[in-house]
């Protein structure tokens, strides 16, 4: 686990933090000690470290903790209920234009966790809302979304339907959200989006009732998303996941596993379940790490955890590193389609990627690749990093 450390990992002062928030009560205060001796609090956070400030806040005012940091911890933490309130307010209306035109809809990822899993959103901050819609109604939602005065985001193009798994929106008060037609970035087949849907229970957001996934299928999006390669590891995935964990109903593990195995998605749910009970001692069944540990990663597994669990930073700097995750994006299609459309399709894949107008001009592009690859690299040398 050392080696993936500065990859996915968090540091070693957010696992203070997370000490403090979920740790043993007798450590709670000694550990804030540590952490507030040892960090700069005139310099601005990461993004990772500040959304647990408020979790914090909450562990130490259940303790009756006298310090001159509270007051600012508890700015904070108003800051991240105004925040989050207003997020689930816009995300209500979002979902009522929606649900008014007939397609349904399932909140994923915070907007869940924060209101059915903690006593308070104002612990569970977040910068924008996600929310899934059936696959064959992505092209009616898009269009929906859009004619409420959302705009994607970067290059978003009609054929992300086709290729990605979601799209980002922002509307003019800055507001940003995601429409998801696939539930897990790694798998959009019919079998895995049916299981998240299948699993689904009702959410209330605002005067709206739409849907969320159970605490196992939350629980896996959870840890496959926080469990990832970013400059900035989204590592409230652990607080998260020791939430869904603690919870009643609670996790369904027998099904948990068999729905990991079935769809090739072991490594890193094991890797994330073994840090939660190593670290934290989440309330996680031997055989759950059984049957998961016995199982050797997939080939597509491996070829997806070069990404993963690799160094993001790194890759994103190299230019022939960019065209790696791109084939490996496209490999999650094996997940989708016959082994025959993948093949028939990659070169349209191709084209879409490097945004040309026709097939026709793959040549001619795949011709100026290396040279367009050493003038990157040269340019990156004398200047810093290129940006694509």
């Amino acid at each position: 686990m050392g080696k993936l450390r500065s990859f996915v990992w968090p540091t070693e002062g957010q696992e203070m933090l997370l000490d403090i928030a979920l740790g043993p009560q007798e450590n709670v205060v000694a550990t804030f000690e540590k952490w507030n001796a040892a960090t700069d609090l005139d310099k601005e956070f990461d993004w990772g470290t500040f959304r647990l400030l408020p979790l914090v806040y909450e562990r130490l005012r259940s303790l009756d903790l006298d310090h001159p940091l509270m007051g600012r911890l508890k700015g904070i933490y108003r800051l991240a209920f105004y925040e989050t309130q207003s997020i689930v307010h816009v995300a209500a209306s979002m979902l009522s234009n929606l649900q008014a035109a007939g397609i349904p809809t399932m909140m994923i990822k915070g907007v869940p966790l924060a209101l059915s899993y903690y006593r308070s959103p104002a612990v569970r901050p977040m910068r924008d809302f996600d929310f899934a819609v059936p696959p064959s109604m992505s092209h009616r939602a898009v269009a929906i979304v859009e004619a409420q005065g959302w705009t994607r985001l970067g290059y978003c193009r009609d054929e992300d339907l086709l290729y990605r798994h979601s799209m980002p929106f922002r509307n003019a008060a800055g507001k940003e959200m995601d429409l998801h037609w696939h539930c897990l970035v790694e798998d959009g087949s019919k079998a895995a989006n049916d299981w998240f849907w299948a699993r689904s229970t009702p959410l209330i957001v605002g005067p709206c009732t739409t849907l969320q996934p159970d605490a196992t299928a939350l629980l896996l999006h959870t840890i496959l998303h926080g469990l990832r390669s970013n400059p900035e590891p989204p590592v409230r995935w652990v607080a998260d996941a020791t939430r869904l964990i603690d919870s009643s109903p609670g996790v369904d593990w027998d099904e948990l596993v068999r729905f990991a195995i079935e769809r090739r998605l072991t490594h890193r749910l094991s890797l994330g379940l073994a840090y939660l009970k190593r670290r934290f001692n989440c309330a996680i069944p031997e055989d759950a790490f059984t049957q998961l540990e016995a199982l050797r990663p997939s080939l597509l597994e491996k070829i997806e955890n070069t990404v993963f669990l690799g160094d993001s930073t790194t890759i994103a700097e190299n230019p022939f590193g960019r065209r790696w995750v791109k084939f490996i994006e496209y490999t999650r299609m094996m997940r989708i389609w016959p082994l025959g459309q993948v093949i028939a399709q990659f070169p349209d894949y191709m084209r879409y990627r490097a945004d040309l107008p026709h097939k026709r001009d793959l040549l001619a592009y795949l011709a100026s690749y290396p040279r367009r690859g050493l003038k990157r690299l040269a340019t990156r040398h004398i200047s810093g990093p290129a940006k694509e």
